[in-house]
C-alpha cells in the first residue's frame, strides 16, 4: 500500500508553539503525479481516492473538525534523496513534493452543518519526507 498526503498549518505562533488550524489531507496514489478525488471516507488500495480533514482550535480551546465531501489532492512531482535507515523496519527519505490541494466541501465531524473549505498550491515545491516500511510491524 502507498500513501501521498500533506500536512499544513496556519496561525503558528513562536511564543505558545501552538497552530490555529491544521488541514491533512491523504490519498491512495502511488507516487507522483498523484491525482485523488476527496471523499467523505476512502479505502488506502483504491487509487484515485483520498480524504482530507480540517481542525481548528480557537482561543478558548475548543476544537472543531471538519471532514472533506469534495476536493482534489494533486502532487505533480517529488523528489528525495538517499534514505536513512531506522532500525530494520523503516527508511526515512528527506525531499521536495510539488502540488495542491483544494477542500472544497468540508463538513463539521460533530456538527454536520457547519461548513469549511481549504486549499494551498505549492508551486515550487515543500518539503517532503517519504517513509518506507517493509516486514512485519508487531
Amino acid at each position: 500500500m502507498k500513501l501521498t498526503g500533506y500536512l499544513a498549518w496556519r496561525g503558528y505562533s513562536p511564543s505558545t508553539r501552538t497552530v490555529d488550524s491544521v488541514t491533512f489531507v491523504i490519498g491512495s496514489g502511488v507516487v507522483p503525479p498523484v491525482s485523488d478525488s476527496l471523499r467523505r471516507s476512502f479505502s488506502p488500495d483504491t487509487a484515485g481516492q483520498g480524504i482530507g480533514f480540517i481542525i481548528h482550535e480557537g482561543t478558548d480551546s475548543t476544537v472543531t473538525a471538519w471532514s472533506a465531501r469534495a476536493g482534489v489532492l494533486n502532487a505533480t512531482s517529488a523528489s528525495y534523496g538517499s534514505g536513512h535507515a531506522v532500525g530494520s523496519t523503516f527508511t526515512v527519505y528527506h525531499g521536495t513534493m510539488v502540488g495542491d490541494y483544494d477542500i472544497s466541501l468540508a463538513r463539521g465531524v460533530a456538527d454536520t452543518t457547519s461548513l469549511n473549505s481549504a486549499a494551498v498550491s505549492f508551486p515550487t515545491g515543500v518539503r517532503a519526507v517519504k517513509i518506507r516500511i517493509t516486514g512485519v510491524i508487531p
